[in-house]
């Protein structure tokens, strides 16, 4: 055993651990003024190529299908990947329908952001809208977007954009309408 043998052993074992003390040691920053950290949020239940039904007690339920839908139940939130939904009135007829690439529901107010590639049908005034993305309050049948709009309907054809509708009220707006068809 020689003495250059022993000294390369004893700079192995240093560089070894002058490895590993940084793993040992982990640093985080934080901002001087904030004083609580955000908690990860994990899916209570994810559904693949699944079906349900969302709705309480006296209310009109939700018919979901989605290829994928994550609850989040502490949150009161379901995230929907592929949707189509349905809600039917109290005779049991369609009421209103549609469908998006992606939705992030609120599961106790029943309010939807839907975005990519998103339709809505209302049956009752055979009305159709199609946007980018729409914010949908389903008890308050209240609709909106800031995006480019389409709506067609048998009262007439538009498209402009930040549209804002009411469908208990039958009031529809556009911030800025680009074109428009009135059918008398």
């Amino acid at each position: 055993y020689n003495k250059s043998a022993r000294k390369k052993e004893i700079k192995l074992k240093k560089i070894l651990l002058l490895l590993i003390i940084p793993l040992l040691f982990s640093c985080t920053f934080s901002d001087e003024n904030s004083t609580q950290h955000e908690k990860e949020s994990h899916p209570t239940l994810i559904l693949q190529n699944a079906k349900c039904v969302i709705g309480q007690n006296g209310e009109n339920p939700i018919e979901v299908e989605g290829t994928k839908i994550e609850f989040y139940s502490d949150d009161n939130i379901a995230m929907i990947s592929k949707l189509s939904f349905k809600q039917k009135d109290e005779n049991g007829n369609v009421s209103i329908e549609g469908k998006a690439d992606y939705c992030k529901m609120n599961t106790y107010s029943k309010t939807m952001n839907l975005d990519g590639n998103v339709s809505l049908v209302q049956s009752a005034q055979n009305m159709e809208i199609k946007a980018d993305s729409i914010y949908f309050d389903l008890n308050g049948e209240e609709i909106s977007a800031d995006g480019f709009v389409i709506v067609k309907s048998e009262k007439g054809d538009f498209s402009g954009h930040g549209f804002h509708g009411d469908l208990k009220e039958e009031t529809y707006s556009f911030e800025s309408i680009e074109e428009g068809t009135i059918k008398l």
